[in-house]
């Protein structure tokens, strides 16, 4: 399918300029003749870039969720592609949503497929409009869009319980390192200026915290200090921009010690739920396998995908690739073997992103459990370690007046 640019008049005289998806220029032609439009001009579009609406950063995964279930409840009770998209507009609260819905009511009623709409909008990854394709071709929209619907959900929901149960963890962090930098900053240097006045030898604990605050106090410190951040932040983003540095920086973070087995399980995870549902869907396997080395968020798998992808062109089938991979552990590849002989791919996929959806969910839990008491020690050292070096002085000036 390709994209057309036209320019055509209508019964009334008016001028309508649009975009229309086609086989061929011919099959373009004959579409718009179809429709009684006298042609001024055709084209066809070399970019896939979106006409009118390219970005909406007001919208969410939950309410691309939200829509294609409503979508699909609509089309299941009997109402048309364009009217079921005609009563989203109406209903929709989110107004920048509402205005893509629009553009995808008007596109279709156009005569562009529902597929090639949602290809022109960047709110809808492209593996969303893939999937779509794939419905629309074998005449099945509706349970393709519950699908779509359940897969949005599953990866909110993992991802809402994954940030919930990081949440407390990080308050935790923010306030004690909050406390220390206050106690450092305000507190520390009122203590220095009292044992000046006294002039009192101070013990090694008590002279490395009062080095520390004042280096923190040190306004040209501040500055080195946030130049130093930025500089690090710049080049480091410049570095896993490119592929060599972002397969590295992928490859740290499978194989770091705790925080990796999570990493990795996410990635197995999101690897057989996309895959899964698009060969459910009806995707060919190897156009799926095109999508998931885009979407599957980790540069190492990518190119275990893309390996996949060139043994599945031979005929050699998912498994010898696999089994060659630290990645994929021997359990997923033996079950992957077996959807592949059973003719069951889809299911298996989904029933092993199921299992590692839970094993994230359960390593996501044993993580905070022990991060709350490592946290509470680590910060309660730390402050104990502060009020320490600021009491020793005065326990010794108490002492010698004793």
């Amino acid at each position: 399918m390709a994209l057309f640019n036209y320019r055509v008049k209508d019964s009334e005289g008016r001028v309508i300029t649009d975009t229309l998806e086609a086989e061929s220029k011919t099959s373009a032609l004959k579409k718009l003749h179809q429709k009684g439009y006298f042609l001024l001009s055709l084209e066809e579009k070399k970019s896939r870039k979106p006409s009118r609406i390219t970005l909406a950063p007001g919208i969410k995964t939950k309410d691309i969720s939200i829509f294609t279930c409503q979508l699909s409840n609509l089309i299941s009770a009997g109402l048309s592609l364009v009217r079921g998209l005609e009563v989203l507009t109406r209903q929709t609260e989110n107004q920048k949503l509402k205005e893509i819905i629009k553009t995808l009511h008007n596109d279709v009623q156009g005569g562009t497929s529902f597929s090639g709409a949602l290809a022109k909008q960047r709110v809808f990854p492209k593996l969303y409009a893939s999937t779509v394709k794939a419905g629309e071709l074998g005449g099945a929209l509706e349970p393709v869009l519950k699908r779509l619907a359940d897969f949005l959900e599953r990866e909110q929901v993992i991802l809402a319980r994954v940030k919930a149960s990081l949440a407390y963890p990080l308050v935790m962090l923010i306030v004690g390192i909050g406390t220390i930098l206050f106690l450092l900053t305000f507190v520390i240097p009122r203590f220095i200026v009292m044992f000046q006045d006294i002039g009192q030898t101070l013990p090694l604990p008590t002279l490395m915290l009062i080095s520390f605050s004042n280096l923190l106090i040190n306004p040209y410190f501040i500055f080195i200090f946030i130049i130093a951040v930025f500089l690090f932040v710049f080049f480091f983003r410049r570095y896993v921009r490119m592929r060599e540095g972002r397969f590295a920086f992928d490859r740290f973070k499978l194989r770091l010690p705790i925080l990796g087995s999570v990493f990795h399980d996410i990635v197995i995870s999101r690897f057989a739920r996309t895959l899964g549902t698009l060969v459910s869907n009806g995707v060919p396997i190897l156009e799926a396998l095109d999508m998931v080395k885009e979407t599957v968020g980790n540069e190492v798998m990518s190119q275990k995908v893309a390996e996949i992808h060139k043994s599945v062109s031979k005929g050699e089938g998912m498994t010898k690739p696999l089994g060659n991979s630290f990645i994929v552990p021997p359990l997923a590849v033996d079950m992957i073997a077996v959807g592949e002989e059973t003719g069951n791919l889809g299911g298996i996929l989904n029933k092993i992103a199921d299992i590692y959806d839970s094993e994230v969910e359960n390593q996501v839990s044993r993580l905070t459990s022990l991060l709350e008491p490592a946290m509470i020690l680590i910060m309660g050292t730390a402050v104990g370690f502060i009020v320490i070096a600021m009491l020793l002085p005065i326990f010794e000036m108490t002492g010698a007046m004793q």
